[in-house]
């Protein structure tokens, strides 16, 4: 895929069914150096046990939410600067990425329509600097997925 690429480093942010540490090793080994990032599957698609996360329910789940954890993976060439992240939302979900450089928090704005005030109002939050990052480079596929979420 990446060697279909005409420009160096080109970033895909990818759904979870394809993306795995060895295919963002593999995208970066390519003559093209090719960057990937997205979310995860936690098994069998190289997510180290030192981020999981327990599925939690009710006040426990409300607890745990934000908690985040980190692992940078190291010890060979071909996986060096690949970040594996877990954060807790709802539940918790993983994430890949050989683009991010740095782990953080960033204060993110949206406009939501307030029942209270019967308008469109501005509401700022915190998200996850790489699922941020991610979801802002798949444009509208994200948008559409959510969406298609929401009419279930």
């Amino acid at each position: 895929m990446f060697e279909n690429f005409e420009n160096f480093h080109h970033v895909v942010n990818m759904g979870n069914l394809f993306n795995s540490v060895n295919f963002t090793i593999k995208a970066v080994t390519c003559k093209t150096k090719g960057l990937a990032q997205g979310v995860l599957q936690k098994s069998n698609h190289g997510a180290p046990p030192c981020i999981y996360q327990e599925e939690l329910k009710g006040k426990a789940a409300k607890r745990a939410r934000g908690t985040a954890k980190a692992a940078v993976l190291m010890g060979d060439q071909l996986v060096s600067g690949i970040v594996v992240t877990s954060i807790f939302d709802q539940k918790p979900f993983y994430m890949i990425s050989n683009v991010a450089r740095e782990i953080t928090w960033v204060k993110v704005s949206k406009k939501v329509w307030s029942d209270h005030l019967q308008k469109t109002v501005v509401m700022n939050f915190l998200c996850f600097y790489i699922s941020d990052d991610c979801n802002f480079g798949m444009n509208d596929n994200n948008i559409t997925d959510q969406l298609c979420l929401q009419t279930k």
